[in-house]
């Protein structure tokens, strides 16, 4: 009856330890820090910001850009190639301003990016 219990209670711990040592994560909808770093760049008067689609691996869907919860610009991104890089004239928008530029792929993620205009 020991050595049962002995065996069982050693069946039990390893495989314990073998699941905690590989755990799966779940998906979450998030995006790696380092994929953002390439997504956004802009030219050197800080006229235009561009956005490299490839620099993630999915389909952009939309942008909208917010100015006090109001929707100043918004155009659909789903008919263009995951190789663009897209372009947003920031000449078009108020100075002095705080925006909020919202970005939707096909996979559910949103990214959102704050910036001012000075």
């Amino acid at each position: 009856m020991k050595l049962r219990t002995l065996v069982f209670a050693t069946c039990m711990i390893c495989s314990l330890h073998n699941f905690a040592g590989n755990p799966t994560n779940p998906p979450t909808g998030t995006v790696p820090a380092s994929e953002f770093s390439k997504l956004f760049f802009s030219d050197y008067e800080n006229t235009l910001l561009f956005i490299d689609f490839a620099a993630m691996k999915s389909q952009f869907t939309k942008i909208s850009i917010f100015q006090n919860e109001e929707i100043v610009m918004e155009e659909d991104l789903s008919d263009l190639l995951p190789s663009t890089i897209y372009e947003v004239n920031l000449d078009q928008l108020n100075k002095s301003h705080t925006y909020i530029l919202k970005l939707e792929t096909a996979d559910g993620i949103t990214i959102n990016k704050e910036f001012v205009i000075n």
